[in-house]
């Protein structure tokens, strides 16, 4: 009787642990896909930020061109600012999508892109 309760709870343990496992496996799939997208994600507001610094930049440069000799130095410096702004926004952006290439490196056991 002890023999067949020994190995009763052998197999036991055993399913306990490869279900563990396996949930291990689940939550480390889910969190690399997680951040697979979320990177995709900064990748499109990387992009969206160019744009609208390169935006902002073109009005700055249209309001210099039209107003040079007068002292408009309200508008250029707020333009100036907004390009300023969008700028401190993309080394965010770049920040955190570094954050999430280490992450998926670590989950997938690879060296980051440089």
């Amino acid at each position: 009787m002890g023999r067949v309760r020994s190995d009763r709870e052998q197999r036991r343990r055993g399913a306990g642990r490869r279900r563990r496992s396996g949930e291990r496996e689940t939550v480390a799939q889910a969190t690399l896909a997680t951040d697979y997208f979320d990177l995709r994600a900064e990748d499109s507001l990387e992009q969206l930020l160019r744009e609208t610094v390169a935006a902002y930049q073109r009005a700055l440069d249209i309001v210099q061109n039209q107003y040079p000799r007068r002292n408009d130095g309200v508008v250029r410096r707020v333009t100036a600012q907004l390009v300023g702004v969008g700028k401190a926004q993309l080394v965010g952006v770049g920040v955190q999508r570094q954050q999430y290439e280490h992450a998926i490196a670590m989950l997938t056991a690879t060296r980051r892109p440089n």
